[in-house]
């Protein structure tokens, strides 16, 4: 097998980039890599223009070494490039949500099993306006404050504990923001308050499990959840639940599926900057929607029997 390997030096802890130059190396003396080619990125859209350029067949699988803003960028360059080559993620980033949900591997000994292995399933991806892709979440409001509020120093540093400390800067201060936006989807509309929506692959975001408890990567639908402001009483109530995956019979919750939807501001003065996967996006509106089986990914053994297509 030839592989890629996009590096995003970056991103989390070298021990992690060590662990794919290992991996490499202990493939290819046993013989069944024939060849990795190893790339760095330097500067943003790197790992994009790298994805785009590969052609069919030019390699077995592409290995993305860093987050999720940079596995972000790689699933759009494969998408857009047309090659159909499957995805090997080493996650090397803060948060990793959708890699947690997938158990993938970060040790050395894990990524040369899963990659001996070579279990190739097909998942879902997002897509908004048409020309972005996302693997696992598209959001806005406080949890998109919070992400973008955090230095790159930070979370090396820090990891995912870098957004907890600057979450509690805002709840100590109560500084969570609500704006009046127009969701409209399978001609279904609603209109509310929030102070934060998701629209969710998998069911984990901002470092919580099972934040969307009903998503799957490859059911062909979106998750989504709207989150009205709530009292200041009822934050840590609110928190508790999230943390017992019963937070979606709160009352200031809505949660729905489906596989296109359309989210707009209905207050003019306002703008409403949205992000998907980490990385900042546009302002509201905006149109997204599921495209299935749009990219090949990866996975160990233990999680494979979890990911049989269930279509819609």
């Amino acid at each position: 097998m030839k592989c890629k390997v996009i590096v995003n030096p970056s991103s989390g802890m070298k021990n992690f980039q060590r662990s794919a130059i290992m991996a490499m190396h202990k493939l290819s003396s046993e013989g069944v890599l024939t060849g990795a080619y190893l790339q760095y990125t330097t500067e943003k859209y790197d790992a994009y223009k790298i994805a785009l350029d590969i052609k069919p067949g030019e390699y077995d699988f592409v290995m993305v070494v860093g987050g999720d803003g940079t596995a972000n960028e790689v699933i759009n360059g494969i998408i857009k490039g047309g090659s159909k080559t499957p995805i090997c993620i080493l996650p090397a980033g803060t948060m990793n949500d959708f890699a947690t949900y997938l158990g993938l591997p970060r040790d050395t000994a894990g990524l040369c099993r899963m990659i001996k292995s070579f279990n190739v399933v097909p998942c879902d991806v997002g897509k908004v306006n048409d020309d972005e892709y996302f693997l696992n979440v598209t959001a806005g409001g406080t949890l998109s404050e919070v992400a973008h509020k955090v230095s790159i120093e930070a979370k090396t540093a820090l990891g995912r504990f870098a957004y907890y400390l600057e979450g509690a800067k805002d709840f100590t201060t109560y500084k969570f923001k609500s704006f009046p936006i127009r969701v409209e989807y399978d001609d279904k509309k609603i209109e509310e308050d929030v102070f934060l929506f998701i629209i969710s692959n998998s069911p984990n975001v901002g470092g919580f499990s099972g934040l969307l408890p009903k998503a799957k990567i490859n059911d062909g639908l979106l998750d989504v959840i709207l989150i009205k402001k709530p009292d200041f009483v009822d934050i840590l109530p609110l928190m508790m639940q999230i943390r017992m995956n019963t937070h979606i019979q709160h009352p200031k919750v809505k949660y729905f599926q489906t596989k296109s939807l359309t989210i707009s501001c209905m207050d003019d003065s306002i703008s409403i900057p949205y992000d998907y996967d980490g990385e900042l996006g546009g302002k509201l509106p905006f149109r997204a929607e599921i495209v299935p089986n749009a990219i090949n990914i990866l996975v160990p053994d233990h999680k494979l029997k979890n990911l049989q297509r269930t279509e819609s």
